[in-house]
């Protein structure tokens, strides 16, 4: 890995993330969105691959910009563990990227960071209407791994037969280490909602920052291709306004 060595200090909830190679994420249904045209903060539990909550993310944003800007709205996800302390916070900057993705000016990312203020890495979106993907830059901001997605038509037709719909982790040898993948949830609620299943998959020696880096990544995926139920869902809607 082009990452290996671990920070001095970690909260303890974070050292976890050392021993396992697997996260679960799932997103909470919010039913005023199902029942109303009205856009609520999101929140998030995650899990070990043992159904056990390891987690807790509560999105934290203006709520003119939650029903102005929808799932382009800048936005700060606060991560806690079981106790409510505080984890990880990651950003997401207000920026003309979230709504130009595949203009080469602009830039979609996500910022993460220790809640001691320690920087962990950022994931940049790639500016390709064709394959979507993203750079996954370590502490020193330089590109350690990237998120590499299928062709759009593939997205499109995971999505239309009600599969799951994959991200490869590649690191800088080029070798395939994980996957961030949206699982299907089932036909009812891919309709009505937009409460997601998400995993991201590592090395399980990965630096324990990265694999943070790699967990948040879930959330700007969420937001670029799967956050709008009152539209056609998923990577088919999305791909067809970039394009």
């Amino acid at each position: 890995m082009a990452v290996t060595s671990q920070p001095r200090s970690l909260h303890p909830a974070l050292q976890y993330l050392g021993a396992i190679d697997q996260v679960i994420v799932k997103q909470e249904v919010a039913l005023l969105e199902v029942i109303l045209p009205y856009e609520v903060g999101n929140k998030y539990s995650i899990f070990n691959t043992m159904n056990q909550r390891i987690f807790y993310a509560a999105e934290d944003s203006n709520w003119c910009c939650k029903q102005c800007c929808g799932p382009h709205r800048p936005f700060a996800m606060k991560i806690t563990d079981n106790m409510g302390q505080p984890v990880l916070h990651i950003e997401r900057p207000c920026n003309m990227g979230a709504f130009f993705p595949n203009w080469p000016c602009c830039s979609d990312s996500v910022i993460v960071n220790a809640e001691s203020g320690d920087h962990f890495g950022t994931i940049e979106r790639k500016c390709n209407p064709f394959f979507p993907g993203y750079r996954v830059l370590d502490h020193n901001q330089a590109q350690v791994m990237s998120l590499d997605g299928p062709c759009c038509c593939l997205l499109m037709l995971a999505a239309m037969c009600c599969q799951d719909q994959a991200f490869t982790v590649v690191n800088s040898d080029g070798q395939e280490i994980g996957q961030v993948k949206k699982q299907f949830s089932g036909l009812l609620k891919e309709m009505f909602t937009d409460a997601d299943v998400f995993s991201a998959s590592f090395p399980i020696d990965l630096d324990i920052r990265m694999k943070a880096v790699l967990l948040s990544s879930v959330f700007l995926i969420d937001f670029n291709f799967y956050e709008d139920p009152r539209e056609d869902k998923g990577v088919v809607t999305q791909t067809a306004v970039n394009m």
